[in-house]
């Protein structure tokens, strides 16, 4: 089997796979198999931090990752800068990569202490 056909079906029953390390959530209104990254440090700057705090605000991140082609709208949902629900939770997708047929969304949201 060539590389890129194992590494196909590695996403598909191994990635993603419930029994392995896939999650089921909610992206907008659709439900998704995702792997979700929780342990993401962030890019927030030290100005920004400071000014969240002082307002009384915190930020925190999280990476999701699933299968492009089970994504089954158009690109324009999924841009940077824009804010969509992921689990009945407003956030800002500050960066989006896709990469082998990973989409790989780095979520930011805001909360009051």
């Amino acid at each position: 089997m060539r590389l890129k056909k194992q590494i196909e079906r590695d996403i598909d029953h191994v990635f993603f796979d419930l029994e392995e390390f896939g999650e089921v959530h909610q992206l907008e209104d659709i439900e998704l198999v995702c792997v979700v990254d929780e342990d993401h440090l962030g890019s927030t700057s030290i100005t920004e931090s400071r000014d969240l705090q002082a307002g009384g605000l915190t930020s925190e991140f999280i990476t999701v990752y699933l299968a492009a082609k089970d994504y089954p709208r158009k690109d324009e949902d999924l841009k940077q800068g824009r804010y969509i629900r992921f689990d009945d939770q407003e956030m800002l997708i500050e960066r989006l990569t896709c990469s082998m047929g990973i989409l790989a969304l780095q979520l930011k949201q805001v909360r009051g202490y």
